[in-house]
Parts: structure tokens; sequence; C-alpha cells
């Protein structure tokens, strides 16, 4: 019967987990690494320059952008074990910014962000807590057979927009407690919302995926690594040795 070498093994099951773990959400996978104290106050002079950029360009609405100037994002990640916090720093590019300060405010009546979050993020399954942020409109859905999302609320943020121009700023800080350890995944997606003037409306997301407010395997994964652990590619032949008894 066929013998595998013991590296190979390794190998074969650390290559076989990571695609597991891959192919049960939508495919889009970041990297987030430990700060320094960050205060959310909507200003990232405090957020280290090297912190990777994310492009929010999965457009997922029958509406689309014209260009980058009616909407254009980004977003950059980290974390704090000091605190048990994940951090979220999103840059909007958009021409149009339509605040409803109506009392009839709907999540498609303005513009907007909705973050999903699957803290527990287990291969057999878990759930998402959703939450919907504008000046006017913060809500919350959530599962309430899940130990992390029933107990989810926005007493575990603390979240600020700031308007430049026509660039908001939106900066998050989210209290894991401890769903928060080094060198798991978590599953995390948003939708960010654009209503313009005329009256058309689009959303785009970071990774593909449907219903992503009650389905983790749309969401993407955020793994947490520790500081200046490098990522690298691996390369090579996998083979095993026949022996006979």
């Amino acid at each position: 019967m066929p013998i595998l070498h013991a590296k190979t093994a390794y190998l074969l099951v650390c290559c076989t987990l990571i695609c597991q773990t891959l192919l049960a959400h939508n495919g889009k996978v970041g990297y987030a690494y430990p700060l320094p104290k960050i205060t959310i106050d909507g200003n990232f002079s405090d957020w280290p320059q090297t912190v990777a950029k994310y492009m929010i360009n999965t457009k997922l609405s029958d509406g689309k952008p014209l260009n980058e100037a009616d909407y254009n994002g980004f977003f950059q990640v980290g974390y704090r074990i000091e605190d048990h916090s994940l951090y979220l720093a999103f840059t909007i590019t958009d021409d149009n910014f339509i605040e409803d300060t109506s009392s009839n405010v709907k999540w498609d009546s303005q513009d907007g962000l909705e973050l999903y979050l699957d803290a527990r993020h287990l291969p057999e399954g878990s759930a998402v807590a959703s939450f919907m942020y504008s000046k006017k409109l913060r809500n919350i859905n959530k599962s309430q057979y899940d130990p992390f999302t029933k107990n989810a609320s926005w007493d575990l943020m603390e979240v600020v927009m700031v308007k430049n121009g026509n660039t908001r700023l939106y900066e998050w800080r989210i209290n894991l407690g401890d769903q928060l350890t080094i060198g798991r995944s978590l599953g995390l997606d948003f939708f960010v919302f654009d209503r313009d003037a005329d009256g058309t409306f689009s959303f785009s997301s970071w990774g593909r995926g449907e219903s992503k407010y009650v389905n983790p395997k749309s969401l993407s994964d955020v793994i947490l690594l520790p500081a200046n652990q490098k990522l690298a590619t691996m390369a090579g032949n996998i083979g095993w040795t026949m022996t006979s008894r």
C-alpha cells in the first residue's frame, strides 16, 4: 500500500484544511495584524502605513456605479489583543452623498454601510450578525441560536463616520471577546450602499455571495496573524513511495 512521507502528509493535511475553509465561503481572504493603540475618531493617522488595502469592488446590485467618482471604496483591517477587538477603516469616495434624516428612513433610501460578521466561523456552521450603520438607521439582524450573535448589540461597537469633501471615512472597533484568537479566521463582509440624487441605487461588497446577513458561506475570510508573520508561496511536487508487505 502507498506510504506518504511525513512532510508530504503534513502538507496535504494543511492544504486540505485551507481548501475546506476557503471553499466553505466566498473565496476572498484578507489578513489582519496587530495594531498600535487606535482612537475611533475617523482620523486614520494612527493606523500604520503598512496596513493592506482591500478593494470593495464586487458589484452585486442591478444598478452599477457610473465611474470611480460615483463610487470607489476600500477598507483596512487589524486587531488588538489588549482589548479583544477587531478594527476596520473604510475609505469611500462618492461624489453625491445622500443622507435620509426622515422618520421613514430605509436601508435603500440613502448612502450607508452594512457590516456582516460571523465571529465564531465554525467549519460545521455558525451564524451571522449584521449591523446597518447610518446617522438615522442603526439596526441589527441576528440569529438567536448562535452564542455570539444572540448577544450581539451596538454595545460591542464603537463607530464614527467623518465626511471630508467627496470622501467618507468609517472607523469601527468590534469587541469580539474570546472569539479573537491569533491564528483563527473570522467571517466578514459588508455592503456599501450608494444612493444618488437622480434616484439610482447600487451597492458593492468585498466578495461575492447572496443573503450575506444570514448566510455565513457568502462572507469573506479574515485571518488573524501574529506580528511580523510573513506570507509565502509554496511550490513543489507531492509524491508517495510504494512498498509491499
